[in-house]
């Protein structure tokens, strides 16, 4: 596990450098990582494929990288890689270089033309993590990641 708040000021830089920070873009990370991966205690799910910080699946990872950035979003790919090095999926990267996980996460969520919530509501944040993340084939609830943001984030 890792101190929130060395967290918050990593996914803070992180999202400041690729130009995608608003104080809802870090608060959902925040909070998906703490639903996710309990802050960083597991980097693999037990049972299924998704892995790292945020529990991406490596197909969602993929599909970001060739359905969306390589033919839409090359000033993105260029500040992905300035950030971090990445020019492409790499599940091994996914699975353990948590400032690629943070920008996994955020353009996970940056492709949903609908607005972030406040990132006060911590109700609306969870809920656009099920919606948007953790979807309606996830196992998930709204209700998990409020108690854990409360219990990890705020902590």
């Amino acid at each position: 596990m890792i101190a929130i708040d060395n967290l918050r000021e990593i996914v803070h830089s992180v999202l400041s450098m690729l130009d995608m920070w608003s104080a809802a873009a870090e608060e959902l990370v925040l909070g998906t990582i703490a639903k996710e991966s309990h802050l960083l205690k597991w980097d693999k799910q037990v049972g299924g494929p998704a892995v790292g910080a945020c529990q991406m699946e490596p197909e969602t990872e993929y599909d970001i990288w060739h359905r969306w950035l390589f033919p839409r979003r090359p000033d993105l790919v260029a500040r992905i890689k300035n950030v971090c090095g990445a020019t492409g999926p790499d599940p091994d990267r996914l699975r353990y270089d948590l400032i690629y996980n943070i920008i996994m996460c955020r353009l996970r969520y940056y492709r949903v033309p609908e607005p972030l919530p406040e990132s006060d509501n911590i109700q609306a944040l969870a809920d656009y993590w099920k919606d948007h993340f953790n979807t309606c084939k996830g196992k998930g609830r709204p209700e998990e990641f409020v108690e854990l943001y409360h219990k990890l984030v705020l902590a």
